[in-house]
């Protein structure tokens, strides 16, 4: 397609609006409202073009390139009407500043006083020297204002963590509102009142806390003046320089650009270019990552323990100290604790010195907790085979996508981003929970289900699907006739064994029967139920329908470990065997390199901890490593889609910490291992391609997306049987409620964000415990009090939280593994349990 703009003949392909042409022909037009993620909007007007042939001016964001066209974009006329119309928007926005004849040289030589209450120039402004308006003012040449200012006088919101919202500086663009509607799916804000008195604000004016926020920090990123800024930016801080580094925190695998000054971060920005994210982030690594640099609890030096204390040392004092600990200790007594947060390299040299030096079996962590494990578990005794790399494409072309215990939107915010997509363009999202979440309102279904009866739910699911189906459908899969069998004995009404109306269990069964391409996620919790009779109901849902069924992935590198594992043959190592093992003085020697609960240190007699930042675990240790943070090393990392991406190195370690690859293998020279020694991360990628032939070629430099070679699907899809009926202790007078757990998700390694950060605290906090009011008032809890949930021997201490977001008869807690309360419950819930007031 051809057109010509202000004389120059260009060729485009597509169907491009006018401004997108332009924008690729390095022909500046200038606009505000417009942005490559948002829909066309047309608000500002400072995007008007003249198109030969036709009258008046229409917006060139909205106006799609035609064969032959001709555009003018800098007549006098169009020059006149942009100023006049950014005079209009000036008018209500402080522009002292914007226009000053002496503000090039204020730059250098400006002495003023940020520290004010109001922003009545740039100088003082949050976004002075980033903010678009500065650069649309310079493009348009205004040097004046004819019409009389106007200050809003509009109270500067400070109530919401992370972030401040000043709408004195707004200017109804309207992007921050767009992006959380048509990107993020949120809708947490809106455009509110009328006429002159139209701003930016939440249902009813409560606090984004209260409006369905998820704090992902879009908005801030989108806004182009400071009417949204990031409370932990000073105004006056420019990055020096940029860096890129993959989040290792959770496990969506996004690409972030890190700003630096003096070795300190001013801010992290999600990168426009990350093949995961494409721009996006959440709030963990748009704002929580930063505080893993230093703060109170970083370990900035080797410490080796001298009689009752922790002492600093040198690196060679505590290599040497930690060594003799661990000479002659090996065999079943010892055990090694990874993270699924590290990078592929530090993994593989954690499992090797287990493996070659301690010559253990006992190799766990936290990624055991996770469903993919569970997932792994269930494939393996069942005999089914099936793929886990999913590209996230195929995830927004999916026509029904089915979400079975799990918030994607906050355990995997970018496979979310595509769900979310793939609604608007006609998908059907079907929601089995536990709990209501804020993604209800966007599902064709939302099935709440009683604790613990997801596998009944699924079954009766599958009963209705299959009646939904076509006869030529049927019976093509193997263990198709045991499957009907079983299902046909369930007589139950959907009422009374999962607590789901018939009416909502048929619509759903629709959707799924006529089903062409559908994706199911699920957590944790289905995978952990008693039996694994979730994961088999689930599965068979999945044959039934020929779905894609995907595990969610909670930490940054649980798909690379898990694979890791495999092309090792580690052996499977339950973590809570382990914790139970050391329990019982069967664990005498323990390497740490991942968050664990609290250890019965009298029980060992050996304790090494390498970490980032201090915990329980780390203050009774023999030697401690100071490990350095994704932020501050390389490393490698595969996402949930199965995306392996090289990670930089953003910042300098903190203190003298080092990376974790290093610490072992420096380690493990001094123990005379083979292979140890490596002198860089090159050097440990060569060695992982020897000893994993699987990652062969992963660590090339490629600018394609790779992704973790994956074995091709042998079997063809079959039946698998559910024959096993749980016995489940029911509530009663003494436990009248049913406790479930949540997997923690906001941690880093041994360092909770919600206990550490306060923001966080007021958005999620993993002490919370959520009850029901009306429970609460026969416990007589109130909102924020101390309580302890007791179940059986356990006792779990949190906090209460009122919502009706679970259902009357039930509470539930968060598994956060550092803390570890219930973490010998996992995969037993629900138990009954009862509160008392801590």
């Amino acid at each position: 397609m051809r057109l010509t703009i202000d004389g120059r003949p260009f060729e485009v392909e597509g169907r491009p609006t006018v401004l997108e042409a332009a924008r690729e022909a390095g022909i500046v037009i200038p606009h505000l409202c417009d942005h490559k993620h948002l829909k066309p909007f047309g608000a500002c007007r400072l995007c008007l073009v003249e198109l030969k042939g036709r009258r008046g001016f229409p917006p060139s964001c909205c106006t799609v390139v035609e064969d032959g066209m001709e555009v003018l974009t800098q007549t006098p006329r169009l020059q006149k009407m942009r100023r006049e119309i950014l005079e209009l928007i000036l008018s209500e926005h402080p522009h002292a500043c914007l226009i000053c004849a002496e503000r090039d040289t204020c730059q250098d030589l400006k002495s003023t006083i940020r520290k004010v209450s109001e922003v009545t120039g740039c100088i003082l402004c949050q976004n002075n020297n980033r903010c678009e308006l500065q650069d649309v003012v310079r493009a348009v040449g205004l040097d004046k204002i004819r019409f009389r200012a106007v200050y809003r006088d509009n109270e500067v919101r400070r109530d919401d963590p992370f972030f401040d919202r000043n709408y004195n500086l707004c200017i109804l663009c309207g992007r921050c509102v767009r992006i959380c509607n048509e990107v993020r799916g949120a809708s947490a804000i809106a455009f509110t009142w009328r006429g002159s008195q139209a701003v930016i604000g939440t249902a009813f004016d409560r606090p984004l806390t209260q409006s369905g926020c998820q704090f992902c920090g879009a908005c801030v990123d989108v806004c182009p003046t400071g009417a949204l800024a990031e409370r932990a930016s000073r105004p006056d801080e420019i990055p020096q320089r940029w860096a890129e580094t993959v989040c290792g925190i959770c496990g969506s695998g996004c690409r972030l650009s890190v700003g630096v000054k003096d070795k300190s971060i001013v801010t992290i920005l999600p990168s426009a270019s990350g093949p995961a994210n494409q721009g996006q982030a959440c709030v963990r690594g748009r704002f929580l990552a930063r505080e893993l640099g230093g703060g109170r609890r970083r370990i900035l030096k080797p410490h080796v323990r001298k009689g009752e204390r922790l002492e600093e040392t040198t690196w060679d004092e505590a290599l040497k100290a930690a060594a003799n600990a661990l000479q002659g200790r090996s065999g079943a007594s010892a055990a090694v604790f990874t993270s699924p947060q590290l990078g592929l390299e530090d993994l593989f040299l954690a499992y090797t010195f287990g493996l070659d030096v301690l010559k253990t079996k006992r190799i766990t962590g936290s990624s055991d907790l996770s469903g993919l494990w569970a997932f792994e578990s269930f494939r393996t005794k069942a005999g089914v085979d099936s793929g886990l790399n999913i590209a996230q494409e195929e995830v927004g072309r999916a026509d029904v996508i089915l979400i079975c215990e799990d918030h994607l939107a906050v355990s995997q915010p970018m496979a979310w981003l595509q769900v979310y997509q793939a609604i608007g363009r006609g998908a059907k999202l079907i929601l089995l929970n536990s709990e209501s979440s804020p993604a209800d309102r966007l599902a064709a279904v939302s099935l709440i289900v009683k604790p613990g009866r997801t596998a009944a739910a699924l079954g009766l699911l599958a009963r209705s699907a299959l009646e939904t189906r076509s006869a030529q459908s049927r019976g093509r899969e193997a263990g198709f006739k045991e499957f009907r069998a079983e299902l046909s004995k369930t007589s139950a009404p959907p009422e009374k064994e999962t607590g789901i109306g018939a009416e909502d269990m048929a619509r759903a069964a629709r959707l799924l029967g006529s089903a062409k391409a559908a994706v199911f996620f699920f957590g944790p919790g289905p995978a952990r139920e008693l039996e694994s009779l979730g994961l088999a109901a689930l599965w068979n849902l999945s044959v039934l329908t020929g779905a894609r069924l995907i595990p969610t992935i909670p930490e940054s590198n649980l798909r690379g470990e898990f694979e890791l594992r495999r092309s090792l043959k580690v052996q499977d190592c339950s973590f809570s065997e382990t914790i139970e093992g050391i329990r019982q003085g069967k664990v005498k020697t323990l390497l740490l390199a991942g968050p664990a609960p609290r250890i019965d240190r009298t029980q060992l007699e050996t304790l090494i901890v390498q970490d980032s930042h201090w915990s329980p675990n780390a203050q009774q240790a023999d030697v401690v490593f100071p490990a350095a943070t994704f932020l501050e090393g390389e490393g490698t990392f595969i996402n949930w889609e199965g995306r392996a991406q090289k990670s930089g190195a953003a910042l300098e370690p903190a203190g003298e910490a080092r990376p974790d690859w290093l610490i072992l293998s420096q380690l493990a020279a001094l123990l005379g291992a083979g292979d140890s020694g490596f002198a860089d991360i090159e050097a440990v990628r060569r060695q992982i391609e020897k000893r994993a032939p699987a990652f062969k070629g992963l660590f090339d430099n490629n600018s394609e997306p790779v992704f973790v070679p994956e074995a091709k699907t042998k079997q063809a899809p079959r039946f698998v049987s559910r024959a096993v009926k749980p016995s489940r202790p029911e509530a009663g007078a003494e436990y009248p409620l049913e406790l479930t757990l949540a997997y923690g998700l906001d941690s880093y390694r041994s360092f909770d964000f919600s206990r550490e950060v306060k923001g966080m605290r007021a958005f999620r906090d993993s002490a919370w415990v959520l009850i029901h009011p009306e429970d609460a008032a026969v416990a007589e809890v109130k909102d924020g009090e101390r309580i302890i949930v007791e179940a059986g021997p356990t006792s779990i201490p949190g906090l209460a939280r009122l919502t009706e977001a679970v259902g009357r008869g039930t509470v539930r807690a968060t598994l956060a593994v550092s803390v570890g309360a219930g973490v010998d419950l996992w995969g037993r819930t629900p138990v009954p349990a009862r509160i008392r007031k801590g």
